[in-house]
């Protein structure tokens, strides 16, 4: 079975942080190397002498550290410095000869420079590689893993199922995710300026943390905010409790694999209509659980359908998340995974 981790832990809280603390409270390991760059959400991207220094911590401890030939979970990245360094681990981890699963839940190596293509391959190659969906094999880049294996990311969520008995007075409409424009944050107050030019029943939410905009952009940008809450960041218990209060989540990003988001969304029976980016399309195949829109065309299709009196069955969606995105599904696939 697994011994070691190699991946993300909050803080800060994202996916990919979310996966490696489920991943770390699920199997026995012997050690976690936190591989997170980040000290916040906002310096995301940016190079600072504080990410060196946790990446000659992350090369030392790889080379000083005994592995036994044990079998490692990782979870790398596939651009930018990050990928660098997890060229560099995973070489001398193969120098060890350790068995490396490579869970890739960020694979847009397409779309990276020819170097780093050239080290997102060697990572392929020298791994036992998991994706999240079949969708993204093309993201290999043609390269042949030692094993490919897929396995759909799932979440722990407790039901709370607030529904509204009366939506002809108020529709709960929310924005759940980190506000950066690759996650659809400016098309999301751009629905609300066109949805607030004529009287409506809608409430609109929005929760997240800080990224390309802040709470003094997004007010700024908005034509009136009677009907508008910035909740910011929402966790734990509280976070379910805002998603059960929602009629309709609005998820139209831009550059996305398998978003959580979506998936604890649905736990709680909210109604999702997002765009045809990463695997989303796969999340919402079931009509009855979510819409799935081109991105192009996200802003006028999603004004159609606030304007058609959307019907929504909260038990239906939730009975989709639990026959395919629970923790426990997750866990027991990864677990046969690391058994071959």
């Amino acid at each position: 079975m697994i011994k070691y981790g190699f991946f993300h832990l909050p803080p800060p809280m994202h996916g990919s942080a979310k996966i490696g603390e489920t991943i770390k409270n699920n199997f026995n390991l012997i050690d976690v190397l936190d591989i997170s760059l980040m000290d916040s959400i906002s310096n995301h991207g940016s190079l600072t002498l504080s990410k060196i220094k946790k990446i000659l911590y992350q090369i030392t401890f790889v080379l000083f550290t005994r592995f036994n030939s044990e079998k490692i979970i990782y979870i790398p990245s596939s651009k930018g410095l990050s990928l660098i360094r997890d060229f560099f681990l995973i070489f001398i981890l193969v120098l060890k000869k350790v068995k490396v699963y490579s869970l890739y839940l960020n694979t847009k190596a397409d779309e990276s420079s020819f170097l780093l293509r050239i080290l997102h391959k060697f990572i392929v190659k020298n791994s036992h590689v998991i994706l999240t969906s079949e969708v993204f094999i093309s993201d290999l880049l043609g390269v042949k893993p030692k094993q490919l294996s897929i396995c759909n990311l799932g979440v722990n969520c407790p039901e709370y199922i607030i529904t509204h008995q009366n939506l002809s007075k108020v529709v709960n409409i929310g924005f759940f995710s980190n506000w950066y424009v690759s996650k659809g944050i400016d098309d999301f107050i751009k629905i609300i300026n066109i949805v607030n030019r004529v009287n409506n029943n809608f409430h609109f939410y929005i929760a997240g943390q800080t990224g390309d905009l802040n709470k003094n952009d997004i007010i700024t940008q908005l034509s009136r905010t009677d009907n508008v809450t910035i909740v910011g960041p929402v966790y734990n218990d509280f976070k379910f409790k805002f998603l059960s209060s929602l009629d309709l989540l609005l998820f139209p990003s831009k550059d996305d694999t398998f978003p959580l988001s979506i998936l604890e969304a649905m736990s709680q029976g909210v109604f999702t209509i997002s765009t045809n980016v990463g695997a989303i399309e796969e999340i919402l195949k079931n009509p009855l659980a979510g819409i799935c829109l081109d991105g192009s065309e996200y802003i006028t299709s999603v004004i159609d359908i606030l304007n058609s009196n959307l019907l929504v069955n909260k038990n239906q969606i939730i009975k989709e998340y639990k026959l395919r995105y629970t923790e426990k599904k997750f866990i027991d696939n990864l677990s046969k995974i690391f058994s071959k």
